[in-house]
């Protein structure tokens, strides 16, 4: 059994309580090193969502398997900024899909704005990563003009596959595995199919990234939690390990698939303490 890193897991959208929570943890399998618990605001009230943001994050302070992260910190401004960095989030998108004050989102044409760029700048004095899922393609690229650290992508497909707009361009993908950044795969079929999705057509994708890009840069960013529908035979992390049973079979060796299942994840956050 492989050990599991999760780059992308929408646990505080679903759990509401620090009951909720811990009950979670304590069923997860043995399998599981670290998952990023990111937090989602879906209130529009600015305010109530970084109180809201420091109050999940306290759910899990002690639990050394979790790491905190961000889905969307439209709520920034001037005023809150502060407290949003003394959170400590692990990394944090700038947006969901449509625009925010920061930058582009996924299903809309906005910029990296100026008061994105202070964020941005922000983060990167406080050793707090950009994720820059769901910024759209025309922002990525502002992004990557004035930032300085490895890209990092938390879930996504890719668009040579399958032409979705949360997807990655196979420049965009290039350009994150030449910052040696990290881009997680989404377990969200929508990405990669009008159809269903199961372990051996993952793997496919993973066999194809390999290929054409290395093994250095991928991993996990399942989107449990979030994601509406799920692969046909992948409900949980226990049944992540079809995965590596799966490349084994394709003849992938031991090092890869652990680079895959949490290596390539615990470098990145090794590298950004």
């Amino acid at each position: 059994m492989f050990k599991i890193c999760d780059a992308h897991n929408d646990l505080f959208y679903v759990s509401k309580n620090k009951n909720d929570v811990d009950n979670y943890f304590q069923n997860l399998p043995n399998s599981i090193e670290k998952i990023f618990c990111a937090y989602f605001s879906y209130n529009n009230d600015k305010n109530a969502s970084i109180k809201n943001m420091i109050k999940f994050f306290s759910y899990v302070k002690n639990n050394n398997k979790a790491i905190c992260s961000v889905e969307n910190c439209w709520f920034l401004n001037k005023n809150n900024l502060e407290d949003f960095i003394l959170a400590k989030p692990f990394c944090s998108t700038l947006s969901h899909n449509l625009n925010t004050s920061l930058c582009g989102g996924a299903l809309e044409d906005g910029d990296l704005t100026e008061f994105g760029k202070i964020v941005v700048k922000e983060f990167e004095k406080n050793k707090i990563l950009v994720d820059t899922a769901h910024m759209n393609e025309k922002s990525f690229w502002q992004f990557c003009d004035i930032n300085t650290k490895p890209i990092f992508n938390s879930h996504c497909g890719f668009k040579a596959l399958f032409n979705h707009k949360r997807n990655l361009t196979d420049e965009q993908i290039s350009e994150i595995v030449n910052s040696r950044g990290y881009i997680g795969i989404a377990l969200y079929p929508t990405f990669f199919s009008n159809k269903g999705l199961n372990s051996l057509e993952i793997c496919d994708k993973i066999c194809w990234f390999w290929d054409k890009f290395g093994t250095n840069t991928l991993g996990f960013g399942t989107d449990f939690n979030g994601i509406k529908i799920y692969p046909d035979d992948i409900l949980n992390y226990e049944d992540v390990q079809k995965i590596a049973d799966r490349l084994m079979q394709k003849g992938a060796n031991k090092e890869d698939i652990e680079k895959l299942f949490s290596k390539n994840l615990l470098k990145v956050l090794n590298n950004n303490n």
